[in-house]
């Protein structure tokens, strides 16, 4: 057999996921997303896992095209 190899930050990962399954069994299904938001920022926090929150994408010019990836979290 082959022993597991190890992923990058797969400790970090393994907290963030199990951060948003405590606010999911916490809140329950059916709010907004930004009550999701919060609760999951107070979550990170409290478990001692720095972030920054979502920023809000800044004004593009009118003519400029408009789509691009906007995670929610940076790490």
């Amino acid at each position: 057999m082959s022993e597991k190899i190890k992923a990058p930050h797969e400790d970090l990962t393994y907290q963030i996921i199990g951060a948003g399954m405590a606010v999911h069994r916490q809140l329950g299904p059916g709010y907004k997303e930004a009550i999701y938001q919060k609760k999951l920022e107070e979550q990170l926090t409290k478990e001692g896992i720095s972030f920054e929150p979502q920023k809000k994408p800044s004004r593009l010019p009118q003519r400029a095209i408009t789509w691009f990836v906007h995670p929610r979290f940076y790490y």
